[in-house]
Order: C-alpha cells, then sequence, then structure tokens
C-alpha cells in the first residue's frame, strides 16, 4: 500500500483535470478547423442551430479545456463541459453500440468528480464563489462551504 499523507487525492485530481483537460484541447481545436462540418454533422443530429451550436461547443471545449489543465475556476468549467458529454451522449452516441461511448460517459463521470470535488491544491484560481481554505491535506475547496 502506498502512504502518501494525504496528498493521494490532490494527485488524483490534477491526473482528472490533466486528461480530461488534454482531451478537450484537442476536440476543441479540432472543431475549431473544421467548424462548417461540426456544423453541419451538430444540424443531422437534430440539435438546434447547428453551426451557432458547433462554434459554441467547440470554443467551450477549447477553453474549458485550457481552464482545466491550468486549473483556473475548474469547477465552473467543469459544469458545461459535462452537459456537453450528456448531450453527446443522448444524440452522436446514441445509436451505436455502448461500446462507442466509453469516452463520453468517462469523460462526463470525470467532469462531474471535478465539478463536485473543485480541482484540488494544486490550481492557479480557484472560483471567487468558493471559500477555500488550505490545511495540510490541501485545498478543501470542493467541500467548503460557499460564500455567503
Amino acid at each position: 500500500m502506498i502512504k502518501c499523507k494525504g496528498s493521494c487525492g490532490q494527485w488524483g485530481l490534477l491526473a482528472l483535470r490533466l486528461t480530461a483537460g488534454i482531451i478537450f484541447v484537442s476536440s476543441g481545436w479540432m472543431k475549431l478547423n473544421n467548424i462548417d462540418m461540426v456544423g453541419g454533422m451538430f444540424g443531422s443530429l437534430g440539435i438546434p442551430g447547428g453551426s451557432a451550436m458547433a462554434w459554441i461547443v467547440a470554443l467551450l471545449e477549447f477553453i474549458g479545456g485550457i481552464a482545466l489543465i491550468a486549473g483556473i475556476w475548474v469547477q465552473a468549467a467543469a459544469w458545461p463541459l459535462a452537459f456537453i458529454m450528456l448531450v453527446a451522449l443522448l444524440t452522436a452516441h446514441r445509436a451505436g453500440p455502448f461500446m462507442s461511448a466509453y469516452g463520453p460517459f468517462s469523460l462526463l463521470g470525470s467532469l462531474i468528480a471535478l465539478g463536485t470535488l473543485g480541482g484540488g491544491a494544486w490550481q492557479l484560481l480557484k472560483h471567487p464563489m468558493c471559500k477555500c481554505e488550505t490545511t495540510g491535506k490541501g485545498c478543501n475547496c470542493g467541500t467548503a462551504e460557499k460564500k455567503a
């Protein structure tokens, strides 16, 4: 058994942030560079305003991925990305075998974890509504009380 004296959770949150962030930066960049194709695909899936939604999703994925990697407002960035993954599961991945949904399903779980727990102690900027207190075990931002 590995003994890490309270920092294991922080390493786990960092790993979640980095892996999800890299995936979203890559996916968002691909969408931004193929925006017409993405808009057409969204339209064919029945998503209203396919072209406009393509821009919104591409920018949210790219900027949200950067926020996750850098640790900037992780909880605020995680929820819109989780919503994107939920919509992807209900549209693009609905008809295929569950195996085709492993990626979005895993990302959805990761984002829910980051949205509820926060990004951990090693962040550049925490959400202003979060009252973080640094303890010997790291930041309790994910479980801290909200400011009144």
